[in-house]
């Protein structure tokens, strides 16, 4: 390694260390500077900025070839950067900047051996691995098909075709062109958005982050001719409201009244109303049409803006602890997703793939705000996904606003597309032999991801649990020893480690929630201790034999 590299990673680790501290001091991360939050700044915009120039001035430099960034910049990645700060999610400030310093990391460490794993163990649950990647991706065209309102399953059949389209017209050359089609076409609705609302994305985050309360506006959808839900939706409402079904339908309420719980069950027609309290639940089946009061404070979105900017889970150890799950998962996901065979070459490949990663970063977080900031109720009953493709129609007028949906939509398969295409070369790399056979696994990750993909799961969950299974199985197991036998014990411990947490249920999640969002932080570690002790102790096991 270049001391030039050795610069770029210790830059990177110097800003990623901003993150923290910023979190571990939240009366830091809440000043405003310009009306936006300290925090704000730092881990969406300028750590994330400065890790790219810092990143391009060092592979600028470089004169060796660098993986696809493809296989990192997935719809699942740059759609779920967006629903986080839609939703005001805790981690939704500091996601950008770990999801674009995990590349750079990745393509600056360069770690060899990481590629094929020689025993079958750890190669199978790679795989297994890469597939769970892939089915988040899936997942992401399978929400967005409720814009036009197709089931789910047209979704998934679109996303698996076009997931196989790779390994039969061989678009390897294509690839760089459609992830950056891919990233325009999300982007130009962003600045279109911006245009048509007057407002740079610092001031409608302002904006947003002033309001008392985030309400029902009073022309709303939901207000004036009511709105169906799209999934099986339970709201949790803050204070007393009034709902009116505008079609016939079961209403299940969940009234808690101090440690008592009653259940009742309301068969509404058409028009008839519905008396809630605060914190009474209401699940309702998908498809019903419901019509809620103007004023009133949205169901299941931060309270109030300041909720939405500084969530009050941003504090203390379990943030800290948030945040370096995110960092474990994503990191290690990135070295085991950029280890392919290097495809571009040229001192400007590197370059390209850093600003390629900013570029996307970005244009998902102004996604969020605006959406956030133009229609807090946009998210109500449908997946993420779909709220965010209704953002551009909301703000731009007819017909614009539809065209650069659909641009966004366009741009999200062909990330889909390049991203498929990369990770094919991997799947095909840990089968072994031809190009048959790659081509007969690549089909079978397919299949098992679109498979897997049928029930109702979180597009960013799914890019976790990806992520996070090939930090401990494939990166951790790797990085700590070198003899295959040691090598496939860790990453059986990472396995199994990995899946005691992350199952539903886990006693840790009750405990400490961050290592169940982010099961890598101890399966990780868990793992390369593994492999770390039975690779010294391999010489000794295995000389006997040979003496004998």
């Amino acid at each position: 390694m270049t001391d030039a590299r050795r610069a770029g990673i210790a830059a990177l680790l110097v800003l990623l260390a901003g993150g923290a501290v910023l979190i571990s001091l939240p009366h830091l991360g809440v000043v405003r500077v310009g009306g936006v939050g300290l925090r704000w700044w730092y881990a969406a915009l300028l750590a994330p900025l400065l890790g790219t120039v810092a990143g391009v001035v060092v592979m600028l430099r470089a004169r060796q070839a660098v993986p696809p960034i493809a296989a990192w910049l997935g719809p699942a990645l740059v759609a779920s950067l967006a629903t986080q700060v839609l939703e005001g999610d805790a981690a939704a400030a500091s996601l950008p900047l770990v999801a674009c310093a995990a590349p750079l990391l990745a393509l600056l460490a360069a770690p060899r051996g990481l590629s094929v794993p020689r025993d079958p163990l750890s190669r199978a649950l790679t795989a297994v691995a890469l597939v769970l990647v892939l089915r988040a991706h899936l997942l992401v065209v399978a929400d967005a098909t409720a814009v036009v309102g197709a089931a789910r399953w047209h979704g998934l059949a679109l996303g698996a075709l076009l997931a196989v389209a790779p390994a039969l017209l061989r678009l390897r050359r294509a690839r760089a062109a459609l992830l950056a089609a891919g990233i325009a076409a999300v982007a130009l609705p962003v600045v279109a958005v911006a245009m048509a609302a007057g407002l740079p994305p610092w001031t409608a985050w302002q904006s947003l982050a002033g309001r008392p309360a985030l309400v029902f506006d009073a022309r709303s959808p939901w207000v004036t001719t009511g709105a169906s839900l799209v999934a099986p939706t339970t709201l949790v409402f803050a204070e007393g409201h009034r709902i009116t079904a505008v079609s016939a339908g079961v209403y299940r309420v969940v009234e808690r009244e101090g440690e008592g719980v009653a259940v009742r069950e309301w068969r509404l027609a058409g028009g008839e109303s519905l008396e809630l309290r605060a914190g009474d639940e209401l699940s309702v089946g998908a498809g019903a049409r419901l019509r809620f009061e103007a004023g009133k404070r949205v169901p299941g979105v931060a309270p109030s803006g300041v909720a939405w900017a500084d969530p009050p889970d941003v504090r203390g150890a379990g943030a800290l602890l948030g945040f370096l799950g995110a960092l474990v998962t994503l990191g290690g996901g990135a070295v085991a997703l950029l280890v392919a065979p290097p495809a571009e070459k040229g001192r400007a490949a590197g370059a390209r793939a850093a600003a390629a990663a900013l570029v996307a970063a970005v244009a998902a977080v102004c996604w969020g705000v605006y959406a956030a900031a133009a229609a807090p109720d946009l998210a109500l009953g449908v997946p993420p996904v779909t709220a965010l493709a209704r953002l551009p129609a909301l703000v731009v007028p007819a017909p614009w606003g539809a065209a650069l949906a659909a641009a966004a939509a366009a741009g999200l398969l062909a990330l889909l597309v390049a991203t498929a295409d990369a990770l094919r070369v991997r799947i095909a790399a840990l089968a072994g032999g031809g190009h048959r056979r790659g081509r007969l696994a690549w089909a079978v990750a397919v299949a098992a991801a679109a498979v897997t993909s049928a029930g109702a799961v979180d597009a960013w969950r799914a890019l976790a649990l990806g992520c996070g299974l090939a930090a401990a199985v494939t990166v951790a197991p790797a990085l700590a020893a070198a003899a295959p036998l040691a090598r496939a014990a860790g990453a059986a411990a990472g396995a199994m480690s990995f899946t005691a947490l992350a199952l539903p249920g886990a006693p840790v999640a009750a405990w400490i929630p961050a290592l169940a969002a982010s099961p890598a932080l101890v399966a990780a570690p868990f793992a390369w201790g593994v492999a770390r002790a039975l690779d010294a102790v391999a010489p000794v096991l295995v000389a006997p034999r040979r003496r004998g």
